[in-house]
Protein backbone atom coordinates (compact mmCIF):
# COMPACT_ATOMS: atom_id res chain seq x y z
CA UNK A 1 0.00 0.00 0.00
CA UNK A 2 1.05 3.45 -1.09
CA UNK A 3 2.43 5.95 1.78
CA UNK A 4 0.05 9.41 1.25
CA UNK A 5 1.67 12.68 0.48
CA UNK A 6 0.28 15.36 3.16
CA UNK A 7 -0.88 18.23 1.19
CA UNK A 8 1.71 17.27 -1.75
CA UNK A 9 4.09 18.79 0.08
CA UNK A 10 5.81 16.18 2.74
CA UNK A 11 5.13 12.80 4.38
CA UNK A 12 4.80 12.12 7.67
CA UNK A 13 7.92 10.62 9.03
CA UNK A 14 7.97 8.55 12.52
CA UNK A 15 10.95 10.04 14.92
CA UNK A 16 12.30 5.73 14.68
CA UNK A 17 12.08 6.46 10.51
CA UNK A 18 14.34 9.09 10.52
CA UNK A 19 16.92 8.03 13.29
CA UNK A 20 17.56 5.02 10.89
CA UNK A 21 17.80 7.07 7.86
CA UNK A 22 20.52 8.98 10.08
CA UNK A 23 21.94 6.44 11.47
CA UNK A 24 22.91 4.64 7.70
CA UNK A 25 24.39 7.86 6.39
CA UNK A 26 26.46 8.26 9.39
CA UNK A 27 28.10 5.49 8.94
CA UNK A 28 27.96 4.57 5.37
CA UNK A 29 28.51 7.96 4.13
CA UNK A 30 32.68 8.48 5.53
CA UNK A 31 33.07 4.55 4.84
CA UNK A 32 32.55 5.09 0.99
CA UNK A 33 34.03 8.47 1.30
CA UNK A 34 37.10 6.60 2.84
CA UNK A 35 36.82 3.73 0.07
CA UNK A 36 36.74 7.00 -2.39
CA UNK A 37 40.33 8.31 -1.25
CA UNK A 38 41.55 4.82 -1.27
CA UNK A 39 40.07 4.27 -5.34
CA UNK A 40 43.52 3.49 -6.42
CA UNK A 41 44.52 1.18 -3.59
CA UNK A 42 41.24 -0.68 -2.96
CA UNK A 43 39.95 -0.64 -5.77
CA UNK A 44 36.37 1.59 -6.62
CA UNK A 45 34.11 2.80 -9.31
CA UNK A 46 33.65 5.87 -7.32
CA UNK A 47 36.15 8.09 -9.36
CA UNK A 48 34.98 11.67 -8.47
CA UNK A 49 33.89 12.68 -5.45
CA UNK A 50 30.05 13.43 -6.46
CA UNK A 51 30.43 9.29 -6.96
CA UNK A 52 30.12 9.00 -2.71
CA UNK A 53 26.59 9.99 -3.21
CA UNK A 54 25.21 8.61 -6.08
CA UNK A 55 26.78 5.16 -4.93
CA UNK A 56 25.09 6.31 -1.51
CA UNK A 57 21.48 6.71 -2.69
CA UNK A 58 21.73 4.27 -5.62
CA UNK A 59 22.82 1.26 -4.21
CA UNK A 60 21.99 1.64 0.14
CA UNK A 61 18.91 4.21 -0.01
CA UNK A 62 16.79 4.31 -3.09
CA UNK A 63 15.47 0.58 -3.13
CA UNK A 64 14.36 0.89 0.66
CA UNK A 65 12.49 4.39 0.06
CA UNK A 66 10.38 3.03 -2.85
CA UNK A 67 9.62 -0.11 -0.69
CA UNK A 68 8.82 1.95 2.30
CA UNK A 69 6.51 4.14 0.14
CA UNK A 70 5.06 1.40 -1.89
CA UNK A 71 6.27 3.54 -4.94
CA UNK A 72 4.86 1.30 -8.48
CA UNK A 73 5.62 3.67 -10.97
CA UNK A 74 8.28 4.13 -12.76
CA UNK A 75 7.95 7.66 -14.08
CA UNK A 76 8.37 11.48 -13.12
CA UNK A 77 5.52 10.71 -10.63
CA UNK A 78 7.89 8.35 -8.71
CA UNK A 79 10.76 10.61 -8.86
CA UNK A 80 9.35 13.91 -7.07
CA UNK A 81 7.73 11.51 -4.32
CA UNK A 82 11.03 9.93 -3.84
CA UNK A 83 12.81 13.63 -3.75
CA UNK A 84 9.76 14.59 -1.29
CA UNK A 85 10.37 11.77 0.71
CA UNK A 86 14.12 13.04 1.28
CA UNK A 87 13.70 16.46 1.34
CA UNK A 88 11.10 15.46 4.45
CA UNK A 89 14.01 13.72 6.00
CA UNK A 90 16.35 16.36 5.70
CA UNK A 91 14.05 19.45 6.77
CA UNK A 92 13.74 20.84 3.44
CA UNK A 93 10.28 22.50 2.71
CA UNK A 94 8.72 23.07 -0.35
CA UNK A 95 5.72 21.49 -2.32
CA UNK A 96 5.17 19.88 -5.20
CA UNK A 97 3.58 22.14 -8.20
CA UNK A 98 3.13 19.84 -10.76
CA UNK A 99 3.12 15.98 -10.55
CA UNK A 100 2.30 14.18 -13.86
CA UNK A 101 3.62 10.88 -15.18
CA UNK A 102 5.38 12.70 -17.44
CA UNK A 103 6.75 15.79 -15.61
CA UNK A 104 6.62 16.41 -11.79
CA UNK A 105 7.93 20.38 -10.34
CA UNK A 106 9.12 20.40 -6.56
CA UNK A 107 9.43 24.17 -5.50
CA UNK A 108 12.06 24.12 -2.46
CA UNK A 109 11.06 26.96 -0.08
CA UNK A 110 13.77 26.09 2.91
CA UNK A 111 16.36 24.21 2.99
CA UNK A 112 18.79 23.75 6.36
CA UNK A 113 21.50 24.05 4.79
CA UNK A 114 21.18 26.40 2.32
CA UNK A 115 23.59 29.30 3.91
CA UNK A 116 26.45 26.76 4.45
CA UNK A 117 26.25 25.56 0.90
CA UNK A 118 27.54 27.24 -2.43
CA UNK A 119 25.58 26.68 -5.39
CA UNK A 120 28.70 24.94 -7.04
CA UNK A 121 28.82 22.92 -4.41
CA UNK A 122 25.27 21.87 -3.86
CA UNK A 123 25.03 21.43 -8.00
CA UNK A 124 27.48 19.92 -8.48
CA UNK A 125 28.17 17.05 -5.67
CA UNK A 126 24.82 17.03 -4.40
CA UNK A 127 21.67 17.67 -6.56
CA UNK A 128 22.51 16.64 -9.43
CA UNK A 129 24.74 13.65 -9.13
CA UNK A 130 22.24 12.25 -6.80
CA UNK A 131 18.78 13.17 -8.97
CA UNK A 132 20.25 12.30 -11.88
CA UNK A 133 21.28 8.61 -10.28
CA UNK A 134 17.24 8.81 -8.77
CA UNK A 135 15.99 9.38 -12.49
CA UNK A 136 17.90 6.68 -14.22
CA UNK A 137 17.71 4.37 -11.51
CA UNK A 138 13.19 4.73 -11.96
CA UNK A 139 13.44 4.87 -15.63
CA UNK A 140 16.45 5.20 -17.81
CA UNK A 141 14.18 8.34 -19.90
CA UNK A 142 13.94 10.31 -16.99
CA UNK A 143 16.01 13.66 -17.08
CA UNK A 144 16.35 15.69 -13.46
CA UNK A 145 16.92 19.68 -14.54
CA UNK A 146 17.85 21.81 -10.93
CA UNK A 147 18.34 25.71 -12.23
CA UNK A 148 17.59 28.03 -9.59
CA UNK A 149 19.35 27.65 -6.29
CA UNK A 150 18.55 28.51 -2.16
CA UNK A 151 22.54 28.02 -1.85
CA UNK A 152 23.08 29.80 -4.57
CA UNK A 153 20.59 33.50 -3.33
CA UNK A 154 17.72 32.56 -5.50
CA UNK A 155 14.19 32.74 -3.54
CA UNK A 156 13.13 29.12 -4.15
CA UNK A 157 14.82 25.41 -5.65
CA UNK A 158 12.94 24.50 -8.54
CA UNK A 159 13.63 20.28 -9.31
CA UNK A 160 11.79 19.07 -12.31
CA UNK A 161 12.03 15.42 -13.77
CA UNK A 162 10.42 14.94 -16.79
CA UNK A 163 10.06 11.78 -19.17
CA UNK A 164 11.82 11.91 -22.74
CA UNK A 165 10.64 9.94 -25.48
Amino acid sequence: MERPLMRRDYYDVPFSERFFFYGRRLLLLPYLHLLHKLRKVVGSDMENRPDVFVKYFRDYELKRIIDKLGIGENDAIAAVKVLTYIHTLSGVRGEITEMTPRRSVRIEKHCPAAKYLTRKFCRDTLSFPTFCALSRAINPKLVHTHESFLSGGDDTCELVFELKE
